[in-house]
């Protein structure tokens, strides 16, 4: 049992600083990702010409925001194995 709880006290630590290091790349990752595509509605145009519907980026951003997106899923997945690292040597600190 005391063998148990001594690994306890390197495996917390750890997964505590990868869900925190998980957290603040997730919250940078969600600053930079540009908004989402705007469906527009087809319309006709004073001339009289016919625009069929499309999807717009907002302007001046990038077609797509890979680096960042791809961010944004490491920060999650870290998160997760973290907080799960974390919530298994919680778990064995209270049975014991």
């Amino acid at each position: 049992m005391k063998a148990k709880l001594s690994g306890m006290f390197t495996v917390f630590p750890a997964s505590m600083a990868i869900a925190l290091v998980a957290l603040v790349v997730f919250l940078f990752a969600q600053a930079n990702l540009t908004e989402y595509s705007v469906f527009v509605n087809g319309y006709t145009r004073s001339d009289g010409r016919s625009v069929s519907s499309y999807s717009r980026r907002p302007p001046g951003s990038v077609a797509y925001d890979q680096p960042y997106a791809l961010l944004d899923m490491v920060g999650i997945v870290g998160m997760a194995i973290g907080g799960l690292g974390a919530s298994c040597t919680l778990w064995v600190f209270l049975r014991a």
